[in-house]
């Protein structure tokens, strides 16, 4: 499983801001196999997991969406899933479309959404997960 950082404010005129860099804060974990999508979902209480592709457009729509609700989102965990990746997990899921956005509680789906949303119906979906 590998974290990445936001990268909205990681550079300043052409460079590395160091502060801003230092400061940014993790706002995902990359499911990168099933034992970490697993690990990922026995670790955290309230937890999403955006089903994605790198070629889906809608998907790359939502990435700042995501980014500022969790980055503001202290108890709730994100982890994003590539579906072409890890075709078996998404196909576990029922996952047909992307973007789909499944929220788990106790490791258990509670809700789901298909398609690009906005950030409040991202925060209505956090919020059924707690």
């Amino acid at each position: 499983m590998s974290v990445f950082r936001s990268a909205s404010s990681l550079f300043l005129n052409g460079g590395v801001n160091r502060a801003s860099f230092l400061s940014t804060r993790f706002y995902f974990t990359k499911a990168d196999d099933v034992k970490s999508f697993d690990k990922f979902l026995d670790d955290n209480k309230s937890a999403v997991v955006d089903f994605y592709a790198d070629w889906c457009g809608p998907c790359r729509m939502m990435n700042p969406v995501l980014e500022k609700t969790f980055n503001n989102v202290k108890d709730t965990k994100l982890a994003k899933l590539d579906i072409d990746k890890l075709p078996a997990i998404a196909e576990e899921f029922g996952v047909s479309s992307i973007p789909t956005i499944i929220g788990f509680k106790d490791g258990k789906e509670v809700v789901r959404v298909i398609g690009a949303v906005n950030e409040k119906k991202l925060l209505d979906l956090i919020e059924k997960t707690k």
